[in-house]
């Protein structure tokens, strides 16, 4: 019996190797059965956020190595507390700009202004 993680799993591989899901297997290889790279991998897996709407750490695919390795994280992924996005992601906010044009960290000060302080 397949599970809904898998089903999924299945049919973003089947996309990206233009093969049937029925042909895609737990127990395939990712990169001896299936001839997948690490770019391949990733591709596989931005497809997958598409599909469920959600964001994968990249750390948790180091060290996948079958179908079923994978299917385990989405199902992490997929049932983990902040997984889920409500919205797009956006970038944050670039950091103030200062009179000069030089940008600053918050609450940081110019170098100069702390050098000025250090030596006088």
């Amino acid at each position: 019996m397949r599970t809904d993680e898998l089903e999924i799993v299945c049919f973003a591989l089947a996309l990206h190797l233009g093969i049937d899901p029925d042909e895609v297997d737990p127990s395939h290889r990712l990169d001896e059965d299936l001839g997948l790279d690490p770019l391949d991998l990733v591709l596989v897996v931005l497809r997958l956020e598409e599909l469920g709407d959600v964001e994968f750490p990249v750390a948790d695919l180091e060290g996948l190595r079958t179908v079923d390795d994978l299917v385990d994280v989405v199902r992490r992924w997929a049932h983990g507390p902040d997984t889920l996005r409500s919205e797009p992601l956006t970038a944050p906010p670039p950091p103030p700009r200062t009179e000069s044009g030089y940008r600053l960290a918050v609450g940081a000060e110019p170098a100069w202004e702390a050098e000025s302080r250090r030596v006088g």
